[in-house]
């Protein structure tokens, strides 16, 4: 009876796990027109034309953990992609930038809170590169402009994995 409990309780965190596993971009969506693209890897976090045509967001992993920029061409084929959450796109979010231009650069942030008596919000980037539970976090004001950027330990009420 005790293996088939372990064996039943694998089962079930297998399933789980495998659930949470969302598509990424590979090289392999190179050439795929937009249908195709929708299919392999779903609906985008956000969508946004672009100078050369059209930029899919895609928050993948566990709190967001990468962010895949996916560009499609003029005749609506993926031409590229990126994954825009490193230490170097970090470093160049700066005080005074506004939320459309941070939104450029890595996105839009999956967890995000405000701040009390309506002093603004805070965007919260799970950092990937670190073996700590060290976030990247944007401090905006009411006015949606960046009042300043650093690394912090996790969010309250964000789970380190």
């Amino acid at each position: 009876m005790h293996n088939k409990s372990k064996t039943i309780a694998l089962l079930v965190a297998s399933a789980l796990l495998s659930a949470c596993v969302t598509p990424v971009p590979t090289a392999a969506i190179i050439g795929l027109d937009k249908e195709a693209l929708l299919q392999k890897l779903g609906k985008p976090t956000r969508e946004a034309m672009s100078q050369s045509g059209e930029r899919w967001d895609y928050s993948r992993g566990h709190e967001g953990i990468f962010m895949y920029f996916v560009h499609i061409d003029s005749d609506g084929r993926v031409a590229r992609y990126e994954q825009v959450l490193s230490e170097e796109n970090f470093a160049r979010i700066k005080s005074g930038m506004t939320k459309a231009e941070v939104i450029e650069m890595i996105g839009e942030a999956p967890r995000q809170n405000k701040i009390a008596r309506g002093r603004g919000y805070v965007w919260s980037y799970k950092n990937f590169r670190s073996s700590v539970c060290i976030w990247f976090q944007i401090e905006f004001d009411p006015n949606h402009v960046v009042r300043s950027t650093g690394y912090n330990r996790r969010p309250a009420i964000a789970a380190c994995r």
